[in-house]
């Protein structure tokens, strides 16, 4: 630890020193004083970090035409690594500018000696092409080592990750069997493309030598790639900008001007704040599943509900709902059920004379009150079975990003049990 005290000055720097690493750290000297101020809902002090590997990231970008003034890298202590203002950002600011050279797309890949291979990606990975060029070009530009261009930024990218394709199989059996499907569909998925790479002898020609290097791989794409036109959702990814965290509750402009991928935020920043991005209207399921983290007071916090269409005998109403596209998105939020549930509900418990009057349910309106009180008392059943499913994970599972969905469905739960507040607000 080296503390330095500036001449004619008070204010001390504290650098922490590791092999690999800087922080940096200024205490003023009411910094105590105001230490014991903060209320437990204030975020601490960032830490700065001067890191080697990102230094060297920066100095590469700058070369190329990077402009990033206003941030600085920092280590926080609810969001982990991130951007942090320099100085005050005023709405409408840019605060970063990549040039072209920097975003790695589908026309890198092309331009590499693996470029050849891109059709073969489009062609047998369809919806996942792009996704699956980006992953092993990362791939092949790993195995060139230092004669990389990209290595500045390969260097800085998370070794592992913390979504549940890589959770141990111990933890992953506790799940809510609902979470633990969308698991196990998605690892499925990552195998099914594992499988394909390597019948097609794509891998080899990659580096991708293990089925871990893939699953890194996809992941690097996964939680850091970006869209760079939301007209053919062509991908990118883009050293320094990635750094930058997502918050549900901030608002940015982004895309492409002139040669250049610039963000424009909506709201301004004090200097010393945390800087954020949105990465979309996702709940915490999502983020968790796709990005590895979870973030508090989430708006777009859901509680899944899961219905079993196939043991329906009667299948007008079935029918029904398959046309209208009835059957997915079916939840309960802190509003109370959604809208798709409550149709799909009221639906499944009409009889045969209420289905000729089916369509007044597509109003937000119940059919009857027998039809109603049918249809409370399902969700009651749904909610009932979540509450017993989530208090037997809470009790097996010390994972935070688990702990923090299943608390906040709980919540969701309580919230929902209340009959005369459902009937209230849906008729």
């Amino acid at each position: 630890v080296i503390n330095i005290t500036y001449p004619n000055s008070r204010v001390i720097d504290t650098f922490l020193f590791t092999p690999s690493c800087w922080l940096f750290m200024r205490n003023g000297r009411t910094s105590r004083k105001r230490k014991h101020k903060v209320s437990p809902g204030k975020r601490r002090a960032a830490v700065k970090i001067l890191d080697v590997d990102i230094i060297h990231l920066y100095k590469w970008a700058h070369q190329y035409g990077l402009q990033c003034g206003s941030l600085q890298c920092a280590m926080f202590a609810d969001t982990g690594r991130g951007m942090l203002a320099r100085r005050s950002v005023k709405a409408n600011d840019t605060i970063i500018s990549v040039p072209q050279k920097l975003l790695l797309t589908i026309d890198t890949v092309h331009n590499s000696p693996i470029g050849h291979l891109i059709p073969r990606f489009l062609y047998d990975f369809h919806k996942y092409g792009v996704h699956m060029s980006l992953a092993m070009f990362l791939l092949y530009e790993k195995s060139l080592g230092s004669s990389s261009f990209w290595l500045p930024y390969l260097i800085t990218l998370p070794k592992t990750f913390n979504t549940p394709a890589f959770l141990p199989d111990s933890q992953l059996i506790n799940l809510p069997s609902s979470l633990k499907d969308k698991v196990l569909e998605q690892r499925k998925m990552l195998r099914t493309l594992y499988k394909a790479v390597c019948h097609n002898h794509i891998a080899e020609m990659c580096g991708c030598s293990s089925y871990d290097n893939f699953r890194w791989a996809w992941f690097v794409v996964n939680t850091r790639c970006v869209y760079l036109d939301n007209r053919d959702k062509q991908m990118a990814l883009i050293p320094v900008l990635d750094l930058l965290n997502h918050s549900a509750a901030v608002e940015v402009e982004a895309g492409l001007v002139s040669d250049m991928y610039c963000i424009v935020v909506k709201q301004p920043y004090k200097k010393g704040q945390q800087v954020f991005i949105n990465y979309g209207p996702h709940d915490n399921i999502t983020l968790w599943m796709e990005y590895g983290f979870t973030i508090r007071n989430n708006p777009h916090t859901v509680l899944h509900a899961t219905i079993d269409f196939a043991s329906f005998t009667y299948q007008e109403p079935i029918e029904i709902l398959k046309k209208q596209n009835l059957m997915t998105d079916l939840a309960f939020s802190l509003d109370g059920p959604s809208w798709k549930l409550l149709c799909c509900l009221r639906l499944l418990c009409m009889n045969a004379k209420e289905l000729a009057s089916w369509k007044v349910v597509l109003q937000g309106l119940p059919i009857s009150e027998g039809n109603e009180q049918k249809v409370i008392s399902w969700m009651d059943e749904i909610l009932k079975q979540e509450l017993v499913s989530i208090d037997q994970v809470l009790a097996k599972v010390d994972d935070h990003c688990i702990l923090h969905i299943c608390n906040e469905h709980k919540e969701i739960i309580f919230h929902n049990f209340s009959s005369s507040y459902r009937i209230n607000a849906v008729i």
